[in-house]
């Protein structure tokens, strides 16, 4: 038995998996126990409290379901309008021409400078939306152009020579050509937007946000819910890359 769950790999990754997280907490809590001040380092019992006490309220959940669900709208119009212009600059030079300079801003610009000119032109509540949508449109962008850049050029020939045109060619030799490269997009992406899209809280502070509540943690200097919250927020980036993207990979 001892010798089945030290060679099973699954068994094996997650006894190294914890073994590594409680070395890094042990570290933790010996720093904050040599430097003993809450305010600069508190205490992982310290967060886990103040975690539990911050889920105990009705706020907690709304706050991060309203976060959550702004950047995955965010991320999904980058997602479905980033496949819908690489098709169309792909096919059409006219639209490559157009909307590359503004592929090339999103991607050079840093979002800073985005988030604080979006606080000027539209309401808080949308911009963090508008910042992972930012974010996420290049990476769709590349990645696609990338597959349809490297699609077998022989199957095009054959689609030619038997009459395969339109919808029914993009179905049967693009799709499955870009598959690969919007897999790699989708997985790589979320995680950007929702860290994206909770600095833009933090600068915008809509009412309803976990950004709102770490600028609120900063401006108290509560370190323990400043932790916590930042728990939440990694919690939520795993949850979400390996249920609901690793989800959508599949089905793409």
């Amino acid at each position: 038995m001892k010798q089945y769950i030290v060679k099973h790999p699954k068994i094996k990754n997650i006894l190294y998996t914890t073994a590594s997280a409680l070395f890094w907490v042990g570290l933790w809590w010996f720093a904050s126990f040599l430097i003993n001040k809450e305010v600069v380092l508190p205490s992982p019992v310290a967060v886990i409290m103040r975690l539990f006490i911050n889920a105990a309220k009705p706020d907690f959940w709304i706050i991060t379901f309203l976060s959550l669900l702004r950047i995955i709208i965010g991320f999904l119009s980058a997602l479905i309008l980033g496949i819908i212009i690489s098709f169309l600059s792909y096919y059409i030079k006219i639209f490559r021409t157009l909307f590359s300079p503004i592929i090339n801003i999103f991607k050079a610009a840093p979002v800073a400078s985005f988030i604080i000119l979006l606080y000027i032109w539209l309401s808080t509540n949308i911009i963090p939306a508008v910042t992972a949508f930012i974010i996420v449109l290049p990476i769709i962008w590349e990645n696609i152009h990338a597959g349809l850049n490297n699609t077998d050029k022989n199957l095009n020939e054959v689609c030619e020579i038997y009459r395969i045109k339109g919808f029914k060619k993009i179905k049967l030799f693009y799709i499955p050509s870009i598959k690969p490269y919007l897999s790699a997009a989708v997985l790589s992406s979320f995680g950007m937007a929702w860290k994206a899209g909770v600095a833009a809280e933090v600068l915008t502070t809509p009412k309803y946000s976990i950004g709102k509540q770490l600028y609120n943690a900063k401006i108290y200097l509560e370190s323990a819910d400043l932790f916590a919250w930042t728990v939440v927020i990694i919690v939520i980036s795993f949850i979400i890359e390996r249920i609901f993207i690793k989800r959508l990979k599949k089905k793409i």
